[in-house]
């Protein structure tokens, strides 16, 4: 007698497709369970993120970046880089799985330690920013304890081949194949135009240190976690992996590189205004109006004005505030 398999589901604002989904694995005859605080991802078989690829790093942080094969699935029309499966096709991918007819991609994890008391994750990028927007950091870049530079910019940016394509492409850092070897540190809006991305070996130590700025500094994993920083920060890649299930090639990377590259030409286009909200709400999640004038430090006019460019565009969508449901946050409704 063959042992269910089972699964665990993982979802946020969705309570109607949640059900559906339930109902789908269940007819599969496969044990469901919703994630939960506590709860152990290595006990199951599957994880199922249902969402944006905003959701998916979400999870991964809840869930300490489980080794458990991941399936995730999109809620967009057009997916995402991390979710390319549409819930319609939900029940035809679940008949695949169960045939073994898939291949798992694995991931790399970064590890970041601060000060030599406290460690985060990140599947996309550590950036190490000052908290105030529009302040100078100066810090100092090792790599294997060899001094590289010292700069003075906005931050810095330590990303995966996987997160090449989100914070990092848009500081100015090179697209890489999620199967290359490597990570790549890319500064952010450094006063010296010498400055450039540097691609180095995926097992290198990157220290960044003599850290000053007017303002607090903070490492952030994934725009998800964030910690003060004082001194330094050591930064490596895990032995562990992120399992992504795929039934595509390299996680379909190549038509969904070129998506990203005409999405990016259709965001020069667009003012300023447009281009930092849509930034802004890639890189922390949905907001709403209040939430991204306060980071972005534009007037509340201004950003009504990038939202009705951007929803014109069919680039931002707006659903109510799980929070208020007076109120609408903003989402990413389209990353490629």
């Amino acid at each position: 007698m063959n042992t269910k398999r089972r699964v665990l589901l993982c979802t946020e604002y969705y309570s109607k497709l949640e059900k559906e989904i339930k109902k789908t694995i269940l007819e599969h005859n496969m044990k469901v369970d919703f994630i939960r605080d506590g709860i152990d991802p290595l006990k199951y078989d599957f994880i199922f993120i249902v969402g944006t690829d905003r959701t998916v790093l979400k999870m991964l942080h809840r869930l300490n970046f489980p080794e458990t094969p991941i399936l995730t699935v999109s809620v967009l029309e057009n997916g995402g880089f991390l979710t390319s499966i549409p819930a319609r096709e939900l029940n035809t991918v679940i008949d695949r799985l169960l045939k073994n007819e898939y291949r798992i991609e694995p991931l790399q994890v970064l590890s970041a330690n601060i000060d030599g008391r406290i460690d985060i994750k990140a599947l996309n990028e550590i950036a190490v920013f000052p908290s105030r927007s529009a302040t100078l950091m100066e810090y100092e870049l090792l790599v294997n304890d060899e001094f590289i530079w010292r700069d003075h910019g906005d931050g810095i940016i330590v990303a995966t081949p996987i997160g090449s394509t989100a914070y990092s492409l848009s500081a100015g850092g090179p697209l890489m194949l999620p199967t290359v070897d490597a990570l790549i540190t890319t500064p952010v809006n450094s006063l010296d135009p010498s400055r450039r991305s540097l691609i180095i070996p995926s097992n290198a130590i990157v220290t960044i240190r003599a850290i000053h700025s007017s303002s607090k500094v903070e490492v952030i994993a994934d725009g998800i976690d964030r910690v003060p920083v004082g001194e330094e920060i050591k930064i490596c890649t895990l032995r562990r992996r992120v399992n992504m299930i795929t039934f595509d090639k390299v996680l379909g990377i190549s038509s969904r590189l070129y998506k990203k590259i005409k999405l990016a030409e259709e965001l020069l286009k667009m003012p300023p205004s447009a281009k930092l909200v849509y930034k802004i709400l890639e890189y922390e999640g949905p907001l709403t109006q209040k939430e991204i004038a306060d980071k972005s430090m534009l007037p509340l006019r201004t950003v009504r004005y990038a939202i009705s460019i951007l929803s014109k565009n069919g680039l931002v969508a707006k659903m109510p505030d799980a929070r208020d449901s007076r109120r609408h946050v903003y989402f990413i409704s389209r990353t490629d």
